[in-house]
């Protein structure tokens, strides 16, 4: 199936007032956490799943 230029172009636009993105940074000294992340075969759904086990601890009084 043959993508548009008009699809495109929205698809950009939505991407643009939507999505967030972030950079994270590993120092060497975070060399053990590193590797246990590139070891996630998705590393955008473990960090949400983490992200909201997390959220829900605090909801129940075992947050931070």
């Amino acid at each position: 199936m043959a993508t548009y230029d008009s699809q495109k172009r929205a698809n950009n636009e939505y991407r643009k007032r939507n999505v967030r993105a972030f950079n994270l940074k590993f120092y060497p000294g975070d060399s053990d956490i590193l590797g246990w992340f590139e070891d996630q075969p998705n590393k955008a759904q473990y960090l949400k799943e983490l992200i909201r086990h997390d959220m829900q601890a605090a909801k129940q009084g075992g947050g931070q």
